[in-house]
């Protein structure tokens, strides 16, 4: 039961604000557009675990110092790839959507991708990531019963 109040609270901050930007826009989107926006937004997240943590384990084969270490990392394995999975999320497909009508609709759809993100988050930190942690032991067992 616990498990579920954290996911709720996790869940919680990003409706608030996806409830504060879509009533400033003066032309609103569809209610499923934004759905599936946001839950875009939450998928684009565990890609991007998959790429940090591959991304993770080539920055600890190359090891240099551990500053040049640390800020490629930070930047590149986490800052980068997380900006990019968002941005793709949304460009592959509210691109050519009709709902895509006016320029401020690009910044709506990043931020409502962004939301998802974040609630996701939100969501496997104060779930103490069990949900990550099932998804990575599924991936392993998956591994190996198709290599064995």
């Amino acid at each position: 039961m616990l498990n579920y109040l954290f996911y709720l609270l996790g869940f919680l901050p990003s409706f608030a604000w996806l409830l504060f930007y879509l009533r400033k826009d003066s032309h609103p989107e569809s209610n499923s557009t934004v759905i599936k926006i946001f839950a875009l937004g939450m998928l684009a997240g565990f890609f991007a675990i998959l790429l940090e943590r591959s991304f993770q384990k080539i920055h600890a084969f190359f090891s240099g110092s551990i500053s040049t270490e640390t800020i490629l990392y930070i930047f590149v394995g986490v800052a980068l790839i997380e900006e990019l999975v968002k941005f793709l999320a949304v460009r592959l497909t509210v691109f050519r959507s009709v709902e895509f009508d006016e320029p401020l609709d690009l910044m709506l759809y990043m931020i409502i991708v962004a939301l998802g993100f974040a609630a996701l988050e939100n969501i496997l930190v104060l779930g103490n990531e069990h949900l990550i942690g099932n998804f990575w032991k599924s991936l392993e067992i998956m591994g190996s019963i198709h290599s064995g």
